[in-house]
């Protein structure tokens, strides 16, 4: 899906959804904008959580405002609805500062989710290392299946074993710029930044932030690449 199809839909979807800049508990989940959900109360994903709370706020999301929001999403579950609403509160990151711009960054972001991108590469190409933000990488696996694209919770890892090892061991070897085979799994991470970086590339103007200044698919694409597998180095 290109960026121009993503603006078409968000146009359409905001024509008839008001925007809300301040977070609300709705319907078993925590929406923002323009009814976007940012995650789920009885089953928080972590990693999609910080990957719309930082396109929301388009910048890097740190360990304390992620803190109070699993307490709020802890809260929630136990009934505590007014200790929730003030973990939200402390934060610092409850209200969106540009709520139409804020609120269509995350549309989009929430519909590349929805297309099978993957969270760990948007959270990075936005600024945030998931270490430092205190989000768990433990059972992230880059080479498990996931959710088809266009299902509510595509690209959600699944336990689906449709793809086998012996597909994975058969794809093809990755070679990084001083000749060295990359690690195991590269070869999915590269094409996923690579068509994240395509989709970024394509809009009028390309947000820096994300792009690095790049204006190659693969110089863009490198920021989205851990550095195992011959991305930038993290810091």
């Amino acid at each position: 899906m290109s960026i121009a199809e993503l603006q078409k839909r968000w146009e359409a979807h905001a024509a008839t959804h008001p925007i809300r800049p301040v977070m609300i508990f709705a319907d078993g989940f925590l929406v923002v904008g323009a009814g976007t959900r940012l995650g789920k109360v009885s089953a928080l994903d972590e990693l999609r959580l910080g990957s719309r709370l930082a396109a929301a706020h388009r910048l890097p999301i740190a360990a304390m405002p992620l803190r109070h929001f699993k307490r709020a999403f802890d809260a929630m579950r136990e009934g505590e609805a007014a200790l929730a609403y003030t973990h939200l509160a402390l934060s610092g990151l409850n209200k969106l500062v540009d709520p139409n711009e804020d609120a269509r960054w995350l549309f989009i972001v929430d519909a590349l989710l929805a297309e099978g991108a993957d969270p760990l590469t948007i959270l990075k190409g936005l600024g945030t290392d998931p270490r430092d933000c205190g989000i768990s990488l433990e059972k992230y696996d880059p080479d498990q299946p996931r959710v088809p694209s266009g299902n509510p919770d595509g690209g959600r890892w699944t336990h689906d074993d449709a793809v086998t090892l012996s597909d994975r061991q058969h794809s093809h070897e990755l070679v990084d710029d001083l000749g060295l085979v990359l690690p195991h799994g590269c070869e999915e991470e590269w094409r996923q930044a690579r068509k994240f970086g395509q989709r970024l590339l394509s809009t009028p103007n390309p947000p820096l932030g994300l792009t690095g200044g790049h204006t190659t698919v693969d110089g863009c694409a490198k920021g989205f690449v851990s550095q195992r597998c011959g991305g930038n180095p993290v810091a």
